[in-house]
Parts: C-alpha cells; structure tokens; sequence
C-alpha cells in the first residue's frame, strides 16, 4: 500500500483516481493475504506428512452449537470447495442423531490431486449433547453421567460408525449400561473440538466439566480446542472484546487461549472473506502438530502395606483363638458343675440308704414319730405303750 496518502490528499484525488486507489489497496492486501495463506499451507502440509496416519478429530458441543455448521466449513477451506456434507440444525431439535464420519481424504478435489496433502483428518460429528447430561452428575463418587459415559465410549474408539446416539443417551438416561465393547484403536480419538455459540451467554460449564474429565483425567489423555462459532452473530466487534471472549472460554474449558479460534461458519449466498481461511487453516495446523498428541498413561499397581496387612490377620487370628478358649472353658466348667451335683446326689442317697437300714435311724425315726403324735392329739402316752 502506497504510504504517501493522508487524510487531506484523499479529499483532493478525484472519484476515479479513489477507485483507482481502493482497487490498488485491495490488490495489495488480496496479495498478500494469499502470500499468508501459502505459507500457512505449507505448514500444515508439513504436519500432515510428518504424522504417523490421519488423525480422529472429534467434534462436541451443545445442541445448535455450530458443530455440522463448521465442520462443512473446515471441508471446504481444506478441498477449496463447499456442500453440505453434514445436515445442519437449530438449538430445538437434533438433526444429527448418529455419529458420523467424514473422510476428508474421499473429499478431496479430484482435479488437484498433486496438491493433495497426506493424512488428512477424520471429522467426527456427533449429536448435540444437553447440559442437563451432565447435570446428574456424580451425586454418588464415583459415578458417571450420560454425557461422560457417551463421551468416553467414543473417544475409546467403542462406537462403531452410523451407531445411534440419541438411543444411547435415553438409555444411559434410564440407568441402562451398554454391554461390553471391544475397543477399535484406528477409531480412537486424537484431539477433541468443542464447539460453543458466539451468540450464546450461558457457557454450559456442566458438560465442559464431563469433556474436561474425559480428555485429561481418565487414562487416555485427549488434546482438547475450542472454536467460538456464529462470529458473524456476535455484536463483539472491538478486538480487545473479542480477545475478552477468547480468555473467558479458554478458562471455562481449562485450555491455553491458542487453542481457541473464533470463526464465523461459511454460508454459500453470503461474502468469504480469506482470513477466515488462513485463522480456519492455523487452527488445524495447530491441531494436527505432531508434538500435539494422546498420552496414553499407566498407571502404578498398587497393594496393601504388609504390616497392616499382618496385623489384621493377627489380629482376626487372635480373636478367633479367644472366642475359641472362651467357648472351652465354659464348656468345661458345664460339665464340672454336671459332675459335681451328680456326686453331690448320689452320696446322699447312699447316706440315706445307710441310715434307713441302722437300727439308731429307726428308734430315732420311732421316737420322733411318736413325738409328733403326742404333739397332734395332746396324750402323753406314747404309740408304743
């Protein structure tokens, strides 16, 4: 751009040395923009090359979040030409109920193959997930949500292609748990996209929270990004504004601002502008860095202290050996006592039986009965006389 103009020379040139001018400017920055947008897809071709096979991006969001919206957005920046590949909704209904995915690579432009980069990209699309999937969240440790438990079935690569989600997520709704999958890793997710709405104040930070423990907590660690869609709808024009709205989402998700684009989607009846290619293309360079990868942790085996553990076997033993002596002993003095009263009363019949056959308990037992009868009818002559 020619630097000699200022604000007084622009009201001396005439209409068409300004057309000229404008037209001249517009060159200028159309120019350069493309020079930018070369240099951008070099780099991402660079990244592509140098990654191992295409990787699974998986695209979230809420429902009317923009996510088919961008996802058509991205295949026509990525194969320089537009349709509507995935169905586009609203926020009242679900238009997308199955996942689904798109193969940039079956995309591609077939009259430009030479420029075809390697290894592109596997979009994901999925259904729009409810906040409130996420709002029963762990009312016991330990639990899971629906969102969580979708979420994590389809970043483990468990779900197979054209599955219906809508189904899962009434069932899982229902305390339903899906029975066991086996887990196909060219399936497996690379990098998770979170698609929020521009024109939405309320983040849904309660699905946030199930991405965040999905991607970062449980063993297979997601890289995750952010794209703020519907730009076009936001009234935020100021730079510093929209910089604000990038650092509030970035927080909310627990994400580096980087790693948030904000975009408007293309639509085909409305103007294009080039620099919503080069931010579109940065942002998947930048998702498609080979340095930028899954973690797929391990874990330490864990056991109980030995000591402890000795000490509670002692301890276990030791109390069976009491309750053992304890039920012994009184079982042996049951039997003392039995014992003892059984002699008790034989000696004492044998006394008996002793003295019934000795004269001396017979007079003695004569005298006293004698006694008694004396003592009854008030004679003082005994029986015996």
């Amino acid at each position: 751009m020619n630097d000699t103009y200022d604000g007084s020379a622009y009201k001396s040139l005439s209409t068409e040395e300004l057309k000229i001018l404008t037209e001249q400017t517009r060159t200028e920055e159309m120019a350069e923009q493309m020079s930018k947008k070369k240099e951008v897809w070099k780099n991402l071709k660079r990244n592509l090359k140098a990654l191992k096979g295409p990787r699974n991006i998986l695209i979230l969001g809420d429902l009317g979040s923009g996510k088919s919206s961008f996802i058509n957005t991205v295949i026509k920046v990525l194969t320089g030409r537009y349709h509507s590949y995935v169905n586009v909704g609203n926020a009242s209904c679900h238009i997308t109920t199955c996942l689904q995915r798109i193969n940039l690579e079956a995309l591609w432009d077939g009259g430009d193959l030479a420029n075809k980069p390697p290894n592109l990209p596997v979009l994901i699309d999925t259904i729009g997930l409810d906040n409130q999937g996420s709002t029963n969240a762990s009312s016991a440790e330990g639990t899971s949500t629906t969102n969580s438990k979708l979420i994590n079935l389809i970043i483990n690569g468990k779900i197979p292609e054209d599955c219906d989600l809508l189904h899962a997520i009434k069932s899982f709704g229902k305390g339903r748990n899906v029975k066991e999958l086996s887990a196909d890793k060219t399936k497996a997710v690379d990098a998770i996209i979170v698609a929020i709405p521009a024109d939405n104040a309320i983040i849904p930070q309660n699905l946030l929270e199930d991405i965040h423990k999905q991607a970062t907590v449980e063993k297979r660690k997601v890289p995750v990004f952010c794209v703020v869609t519907k730009m076009d709808k936001c009234t935020t024009d100021p730079a510093d504004e929209k910089e604000k709205k990038r650092t509030e989402i970035a927080a909310a998700i627990r994400i580096d601002p980087q790693r948030v684009l904000l975009c408007s989607n293309y639509q085909p009846n409305k103007p294009w502008d080039d620099k919503e290619d080069i931010s579109i293309l940065e942002f998947m360079c930048l998702i498609c860095d080979p340095h930028i990868t899954v973690i797929d942790s391990q874990r330490l085996e864990f056991e109980d202290p030995p000591i402890e553990k000795d000490n509670e076997q002692s301890r276990v033993q030791a109390s069976s050996e009491s309750e053992i002596l304890g039920a012994d002993f009184w079982d042996k003095a049951f039997r003392w006592a039995i014992l003892a009263v059984t002699l008790a009363v034989v000696v004492t019949l044998m006394v008996h039986i002793k003295n019934i056959w000795s004269k001396d308990y017979k007079k003695a037992s004569l005298g006293g009965l004698n006694t008694y009868c004396l003592i009854l009818t008030g004679r003082n002559t005994p029986l015996d006389k």
